[in-house]
């Protein structure tokens, strides 16, 4: 291929990435007039957990907590940040902004547009399984060098974890091309299902993370009230997610990644979420913990009671490894 159909390609995939992600802002403004059926259990159809507040089960222990919730929805990550940019232009616009900053403030701006580029264009290359190589994503972002280079593609490595719970690792020690590699062992490298999509390891970390936070165990209701913040709802349909509930209930049941349970004497019969074996295996409290105080920008710390049982897990963890290779 020609350095000219290079480019034409790029410039190509530049503006399909862009329609993506105004399809995608679309969605969430349709989602946003969806209703979730009620569940028999549900306090209150339309009742939503203020401030990512839910109940506090008798068996915690009595600590007022709160637990993480995303600072934003995948699909707002997924849409543009013309909003995020036209405040900060009005706010470098105001009579006391200086020259200095004003430059400073236009110039993370400039990053920021790049970053936003090249989350869309490795996402976009992943979701169609297609190579995504440095070569291009240099042409794509147009970075001045490789100390630009190396920022932006710091940035967006981490944005992307926090959404969708998948690292960007070079595939070889030059790293000449990239790959999105899932935190978790799942089916299609996060995607799940065979075929062409998005990960989908950060939505079960986050999930993985309510149940640890609630307890180690979420009543079925709870949970959903605590998606509806991200724009999920059972019987909808989400562009990353397809089915949520068809994901929760079954998919991720069936993986053994969660357990899915009817809660003993409830009358009319509800049901519960814990960790399924397969969490318990490749992932802890810790790393969950961690992962869900990253997204909503907080430090686990915060959590006290939270952490010291993940202190806890990671000790009694240790132990049985230390037991089992002696036995060994």
């Amino acid at each position: 291929m020609s350095l000219e159909e290079n480019n034409l390609r790029i410039e190509e995939e530049h503006q399909e990435t862009l329609q993506t992600s105004s399809d995608h802002s679309v969605a969430q403004a349709s989602e946003a007039t969806e209703e979730e059926p009620p569940y028999p259990c549900s306090v209150a159809p339309e009742e939503d957990l203020q401030n990512s507040s839910v109940p506090e089960p008798s068996n915690i222990p009595q600590e007022p907590y709160t637990i993480p919730s995303p600072s934003r929805s995948v699909v707002e990550f997924l849409s543009s940040r013309s909003n995020r940019r036209k405040k900060s232009q009005q706010d470098n616009e105001g009579p006391s902004t200086s020259t200095a900053t004003a430059c400073t403030a236009n110039f993370n701006d400039f990053l920021d547009d790049k970053v936003d580029l090249m989350e869309h264009y490795i996402l976009y290359r992943f979701e169609r399984q297609l190579p995504i190589f440095k070569e291009d994503l240099i042409r794509f972002v147009d970075a001045m060098d490789e100390e630009e280079f190396a920022e932006i593609l710091q940035r967006t490595s981490e944005n992307i974890e926090i959404f969708f719970g998948v690292t960007v690792q070079g595939v070889d020690t030059d790293n000449i091309q990239y790959e999105l590699v899932s935190k978790l062992k799942l089916p299609n490298n996060g995607r799940i299902h065979a075929g062409n999509g998005l990960p989908k390891t950060g939505f079960v970390m986050t999930i993985l993370g309510v149940i640890f936070m609630m307890g180690n165990h979420v009543t079925e209701e709870d949970l959903w009230k605590f998606l509806k913040q991200m724009h999920v709802r059972p019987g909808k349909r989400h562009y990353v997610f397809g089915e949520p509930h068809k994901l929760v209930s079954e998919d991720l049941v069936t993986l053994q990644y969660l357990e899915y349970r009817q809660i003993p004497n409830s009358d009319p019969p509800c049901y519960e979420f814990l960790w399924g074996p397969k969490a318990y295996r490749e992932t802890n409290k810790m790393e969950v913990l961690e992962f869900l105080a990253k997204v909503s920008k907080n430090d686990p710390r915060k959590f006290s009671t939270h952490y010291e049982e993940a202190l806890k897990d990671i000790e009694e963890r240790a132990k049985a490894n230390k037991k089992s290779q002696d036995e060994e």
